[in-house]
């Protein structure tokens, strides 16, 4: 090998291996697994929220597990504990505080790169900046509408339907056999839509719902709304 070809081997070798190098860093060494940015989501979400803004104690604010629930889509639980100076939730702003430092514990759910849920000592709801345990008095019976509207707002938001809206208006149908005596079933639809909801004729009905919807971003849910608004998903299918 004569010195001209040994040289440019030699150049070639210097231009190479810092490209190699850097390719490695940037596609191992320094990317952010999805639990990694499901951590700083939920970060970002409390630093910026009214409880830590409030009083947080810069410096306390820590990410202590990350749970991952294996459904569709992933949805990432991240605990999270930090110090506040005063006691209470949300911005205090003119209230009587006790002067004294509160733990909290933060349980923040992330569902495709947004908070979804963020509940704090199990009693105050950061994301909606209410008490957990607020409820309607016991003497509202919610409407089947209820039942209807709760359930299509926990399946876009879960399932992440990101710019899938219900219709301003819906058609409304009564599904009800002739006859029958202590059962009903309603049905509603609009753009696409069809929302059937059943319940038992008592005084605090639990509403059996059934999404349907056609097109692109179309997909079938079913599953129970409660009186309280609690949603059990019973089965999930996209088809679009």
């Amino acid at each position: 090998m004569n010195l001209k070809l040994s040289t440019v081997l030699a150049l070639l070798i210097v231009m190479v291996f810092p490209a190699l190098s850097l390719y490695a860093w940037q596609s191992g060494g320094t990317r952010v697994s999805e639990d990694e940015m499901a951590v700083k989501i939920a970060l970002t979400f409390l630093v910026g929220g009214p409880t830590y803004k409030f009083d947080g104690i810069p410096g306390t604010m820590e990410a202590v597990e990350t749970l991952i629930l294996e459904i569709y889509p992933v949805q990432y639980v991240v605990t999270v504990t930090f110090d506040c100076r005063h006691a209470g939730y949300g911005d205090r702003t003119g209230k009587v505080l006790a002067q004294v430092i509160t733990g909290h514990t933060a349980r923040v759910t992330v569902v495709e790169d947004e908070v979804v849920s963020a509940i704090l000592d199990e009693k105050w709801d950061e994301l909606n900046q209410r008490e957990t345990d607020q409820k309607e008095p016991s003497d509202v019976i919610h409407s089947p509408v209820f039942g209807r509207d709760t359930a299509i707002r926990y399946a876009l938001v879960t399932h992440g339907l990101k710019g899938v809206s219900a219709p301003s208006s819906w058609k409304e149908k009564d599904l009800t056999p002739k006859g029958l005596v202590g059962w009903s079933e309603l049905q509603y639809t609009g753009d696409g839509w069809t929302v059937n909801v059943s319940w038992a004729v008592v005084r605090s009905p639990t509403y059996t719902v059934e999404i349907e919807l056609t097109g692109e971003d179309g997909f079938r849910w079913e599953g129970t709304v409660d009186q309280d608004g609690e949603v059990t998903q019973e089965a999930f299918i996209l088809k679009g």
